[in-house]
């Protein structure tokens, strides 16, 4: 039960691992299961001491997702959302939402699983980027969102509806239509004229007319469908 054990053992491996990867050996795998191992451990003993967890954690996410197609380090994985407290977590949230748009599969069903935990643990913490990341075009990202966001819809239903209110008004604010309608043209321009893309044009301005079919709210966008 010793912190500097653990640790220097799993970066012993990481640093094997680090090298192995660079020349595509197929021995790393196993430097970075029992890596993985090592850090699970030493965030365990080093408990919610930023200073102790924080560079080991994001190392554990470092082999994750250069290694994760591997079945082994995925269990490996997935034991140490069991074993490691959900509120450690949260000092890399960011990194883990920013992968979100990962395309292997068993990377992103992993990475559902642990956002799923934080979700239900804290999900005041995770409902704003959430709800933004469902907004984005990017499918990957939306879907991925959507997913996390069904899940903490059966503990927290009221919440996540107040949340989006909250956030389609301070977009309503933030961006104004005239800004949206200016945004949208420049960039069918760009599709026309330098990508000959057409559809892609059409469905722009698609979007931007549905808009328009909303009633109008704020004196903003009154003025804005009286012009």
């Amino acid at each position: 039960n010793n912190y500097k054990t653990w640790h220097y053992y799993a970066f012993l491996n990481y640093k094997y691992f680090e090298v192995l990867l660079s020349m595509n050996n197929k021995k790393k795998n196993i430097y970075a299961q029992n890596a993985i191992i090592g850090f699970t451990n030493s965030v365990c003993i080093g408990g919610k001491t930023i200073a102790k967890t924080l560079q080991d954690l994001l190392r554990i996410i470092e082999i994750w997702f250069q290694v994760g197609e591997d079945i082994t380090v995925i269990k490996l994985i997935k034991q140490s959302f069991i074993k490691i407290d959900i509120d450690t977590w949260l000092q890399v949230l960011p990194q883990l939402l920013a992968r979100v748009n990962t395309k292997n599969e068993l990377i992103q069903e992993s990475l559902i699983e642990i956002l799923k935990l934080i979700g239900i643990n804290h999900p005041s913490v995770l409902i704003y980027p959430l709800i933004v990341m469902h907004k984005s075009k990017h499918k990957i990202r939306s879907k991925t969102a959507g997913i996390i966001l069904s899940s903490m819809a059966l503990h927290n239903k009221q919440l996540i509806t107040e949340c989006a209110v909250i956030i389609d008004e301070l977009n309503r604010c933030a961006l104004l239509l005239h800004e949206k309608w200016t945004e949208a043209i420049e960039e069918c321009a760009k599709l026309y004229f330098e990508l000959n893309d057409i559809k892609g044009m059409i469905s722009v301005l698609n979007e931007v007319h549905s808009l328009m079919e909303e009633t109008p709210i704020t004196m903003n966008e009154v003025h804005f469908h009286q012009l």
